[in-house]
C-alpha cells in the first residue's frame, strides 16, 4: 500500500508541476526571485516540453498505480475473496484514490498557489525533461507523423490567446469571476478599441468649435477666454476653412495689442482618417496639444486634441471649471432638453436610444450635419426615428437641443 501512495503522490507532483507553470503568472514569479521562480520562468519559454514531459511521468504512474495497487488490495483482502470481486475493488480503489489525491486536490492547491507551487517544483521539473528529452523527442515525432495527413505539422500547447476575441473573452471572464474590478474591464476594452479608431471618432466637429477671428487683438479676444476657458484656439480669416494656425491663451495674455493673427503658431494637420495611435504619436513627437482635422477636400473639418484622444481609453475627463454637458432636463416621457455638446455616445447609452456613431461625436454635430446648412433655432431634423430640435445657438455652434424620442 505504501508503495501505490507514493505513486500517487508521484502524479500529484506531475500535476502540480503541469497546471503551475500553466497557470502562474510571469511578473510574479519575477518579483518572487530566487532558482525555483527562475527555473519556472524557463519552463514557460518552452510549454510544449514542459506538458510532454509531465504526461510520460503521469502515464508512467497511472500504468505502475494499477499493477500495484491491484496486487497490494488482493494480498490485503486475501485468497477468500473470488478474483473479480477483488479485481472490481482494486480497480475502484485505485480509481479513487488517483482521482481525488492524484488529480483533484493538487490541482486545486495550484490554482490557488500557483507561483509558489511552481517555484517548488520547477526545478526537479526541469531536471526531468532534460533526463527524458529522447523520450519526449520520440513521442512527439511519433504524433506529428500521425499529424500530418491531417495539416498539422507541430504539436503546440493549448494554452495560448490566438485571436484579439479570445483576449477579450478572457478580460470578461476575470471581471466576471471578481478577479479585475468593471473600471479595469472598461479601460481594458478602451485600448483594445483605440487601434480601429480614426481621427473622425473623436475630433470636435468644425460646428463646435470656439475660433478667433485673426483680425481681432489679444485684448478683444480676451472675452472669448474668458467666456470659454480653453488653453488653445484655431485661428482663421472669416471661416475656419482659411485657417491661419493656433493661438495660446498665454501669448493673447501678454500681447493684448497684437492682432491674433499675427500670434498664431502653424498646427499640425491631419486627414480625418487618420489612426489615433498614429496621431498620439504625432502630437508627442512634436510636443503638440491640438491638431486642425482636414476632410478629402481640403477644408477644415474640426479640431483634436491630446485630451480627446485619452478620453477614448480613459474615458471622459474632466476638470473643476468644466460645466456639466450631459445632464438631461426632461419635460415629458418622450421629450428631453441636452446641451449640445453631449456625446451621442453617453446619450444612447443615459436615454436608451440608438442615434449612429459613425459620424459626427456629439448630438450637435449630428443635428449639424443633418441639416447640412447654417442652423437656425426652431429647425428640426429626425435621424432614426429622434427629432432633434435646435433651440439655442452661439454663433454657428449649436448649445441647447430639445429631443423627441
Amino acid at each position: 500500500m505504501l508503495a501505490l501512495l507514493a505513486l500517487i503522490a508521484g502524479n500529484a507532483f506531475f500535476v502540480i508541476g503541469e497546471y503551475s507553470i500553466v497557470t502562474a503568472r510571469r511578473g510574479a514569479l519575477r518579483a518572487r526571485g530566487g532558482r525555483g521562480a527562475e527555473a519556472a520562468l524557463r519552463l514557460m519559454e518552452d510549454p510544449v516540453r514542459v506538458i510532454s514531459t509531465v504526461q510520460v511521468g503521469i502515464t508512467a504512474i497511472g500504468v505502475l498505480s494499477g499493477i500495484v495497487g491491484e496486487t497490494a488490495i488482493r494480498n490485503v483482502l486475501g485468497d477468500g475473496v473470488p478474483s473479480w470481486l477483488a479485481f472490481l475493488i482494486a480497480f475502484a480503489l485505485v480509481t479513487y484514490l488517483s482521482v481525488v489525491l492524484g488529480e483533484l486536490v493538487p490541482k486545486a492547491l495550484t490554482l490557488e498557489k500557483a507561483e509558489l507551487l511552481a517555484s517548488l517544483v520547477s526545478r526537479p521539473v526541469e531536471l526531468l525533461a532534460k533526463v527524458l528529452r529522447p523520450v519526449v523527442w520520440v513521442l512527439q515525432g511519433s504524433a506529428g507523423v500521425l499529424l500530418r495527413p491531417f495539416g498539422i505539422t507541430e504539436v503546440m500547447a493549448g494554452d495560448s490567446i490566438s485571436s484579439p476575441e479570445e483576449l477579450r473573452a478572457l478580460v470578461d471572464e476575470a471581471e466576471g469571476q471578481g478577479v479585475i474590478p468593471r473600471a479595469q474591464e472598461e479601460l481594458l476594452h478602451n485600448v483594445f478599441d483605440f487601434a480601429a479608431r480614426e481621427v473622425r471618432d473623436v475630433m470636435v466637429p468644425e460646428p463646435d468649435v470656439v475660433w478667433l477671428e485673426a483680425s481681432l487683438t489679444g485684448e478683444e479676444a480676451l472675452a472669448t477666454l474668458v467666456e470659454h476657458g480653453h488653453a488653445r484656439y484655431p485661428v482663421g480669416r472669416e471661416t475656419l476653412d482659411h485657417l491661419v494656425g493656433v493661438v495660446h491663451f498665454r501669448d493673447l495674455v501678454a500681447s493684448r495689442g497684437e492682432l491674433v493673427g499675427a500670434l498664431a503658431r502653424q498646427p499640425p494637420i491631419v486627414p480625418v482618417t487618420k489612426d489615433l495611435g498614429a496621431l498620439l504619436r504625432e502630437l508627442r513627437e512634436g510636443r503638440q496639444q491640438m491638431a486642425v482635422v482636414v476632410d478629402e477636400y481640403g477644408g477644415t473639418a474640426g479640431i483634436v486634441t491630446v485630451h480627446d484622444v485619452l478620453e477614448e481609453i480613459v474615458g471622459e475627463i474632466e476638470n473643476e471649471f468644466d460645466l456639466p454637458n450631459n445632464a438631461l432636463d426632461w419635460i415629458d416621457d418622450k421629450t428631453v432638453e441636452v446641451a449640445g455638446s453631449m456625446t451621442i455616445d453617453d446619450f444612447n447609452e443615459t436615454v436608451g436610444t440608438q442615434l449612429p456613431q459613425e459620424g459626427p461625436r456629439t448630438l450637435a454635430g449630428l443635428a449639424f450635419d443633418a441639416l447640412g446648412r447654417r442652423p437656425r433655432p426652431g429647425d428640426v431634423v429626425d435621424v432614426d426615428g429622434v427629432a432633434l430640435r435646435v433651440e439655442d445657438l452661439e454663433g454657428l455652434r449649436i448649445t441647447k437641443l430639445r429631443v423627441s424620442l
